[in-house]
C-alpha cells in the first residue's frame, strides 16, 4: 500500500493505483500551513515486491517542503534643517550736550551719544564714524556755519566693551582722515544689548564769528 510521510514520522496509506497526478492533488490537500513546515515523502511498499519508480516518486515530492520567506527591511533617511539669518544692528542715541556744545571756553571732553549694538553673527562687525565737513579744508572733522571760513576741529573717542577683542578706549579719530575711521572692531563673538559711548575732543576758540556751528556724525555698522 502505498504511503505519503510527513516530516514527523506520520504516514499516510494512499491507494497503490493511484496515478502521480493523483499524489500530487494528495499533496496539494495536505500543504501545511505557514506556520507547519513539514516535508512529506511518498514511498510504495508491498510485502514480497519491490515496486521500481518508487524512488523516483520519492524524488519528486521532496518538492512538497513549504519554507517560510525571510523578513524584508527598508529604510530611509529624513534631513531635519533649519536655519537662523543673520542679524546686526545698531541703535544710536544723541546726548543733550551734542546739541550744546560750548565752543569758546577751552579744553572740551564731551559725550556726544551712545551706540547700542546687538549682532548673532559669529564673524563680528565694525562700527565706523563719518563727518559730514570732513572733506572740507583743512581735511578733518570740523564744525563750521554758513557765511564764514572759520571753524572748530575736533576729534570723535569712543569707549567700548571689550567682547570680540573690541579696543576699551579708542581716539584720534576723524582728525586728520576721513575714511577708516573704526570706533569698533568684533570679532568670533555674539553681542546682545552692548553700549559704546561716544566723545569729541576739541579747544573752543574765543572771538569767532557769531553763528550756529554744526557737523553730522554718522555711525556705521559692517558685519565681516
Amino acid at each position: 500500500m502505498p504511503k505519503l510521510e510527513s516530516g514527523g514520522g506520520h504516514f499516510i496509506d494512499c491507494d497503490q493505483a493511484q496515478s502521480l497526478d493523483q499524489l500530487t492533488a494528495i499533496k496539494a490537500r495536505l500543504a501545511p500551513s505557514p506556520s507547519h513546515n513539514r516535508m512529506y515523502r511518498i514511498s510504495f511498499h508491498q510485502p514480497g515486491r519491490n515496486i521500481g519508480f518508487a524512488p523516483t516518486v520519492a524524488l519528486v515530492m521532496v518538492g512538497l517542503a513549504f519554507f517560510a520567506s525571510d523578513p524584508v527591511t527598508a529604510a530611509t533617511q529624513i534631513l531635519l534643517s533649519g536655519s537662523i539669518a543673520q542679524k546686526c544692528s545698531i541703535a544710536v542715541a544723541a546726548s543733550a550736550e551734542a546739541a550744546a556744545l560750548m565752543l569758546d571756553d577751552g579744553v572740551q571732553h564731551v559725550v556726544i551719544g551712545t551706540v547700542l549694538q546687538d549682532c548673532n553673527g559669529r564673524r563680528g562687525y565694525t562700527l565706523e564714524v563719518f563727518s559730514t565737513n570732513c572733506l572740507a579744508a583743512p581735511v578733518g572733522a570740523k564744525l563750521l556755519t554758513a557765511g564764514s571760513t572759520q571753524g572748530i576741529g575736533y576729534s570723535v573717542e569712543a569707549r567700548n566693551p571689550t567682547n570680540g577683542g573690541s579696543a576699551s578706549v579708542v581716539t584720534g579719530l576723524l582728525a586728520n582722515t576721513c575714511t577708516g575711521q573704526i570706533a569698533r572692531d568684533v570679532t568670533h563673538a555674539l553681542i546682545k544689548d552692548e553700549i559704546s559711548t561716544l566723545y569729541i575732543n576739541y579747544t573752543g576758540i574765543a572771538g569767532l564769528d557769531a553763528g550756529v556751528y554744526q557737523d553730522v556724525v554718522t555711525v556705521a555698522i559692517t558685519t565681516k
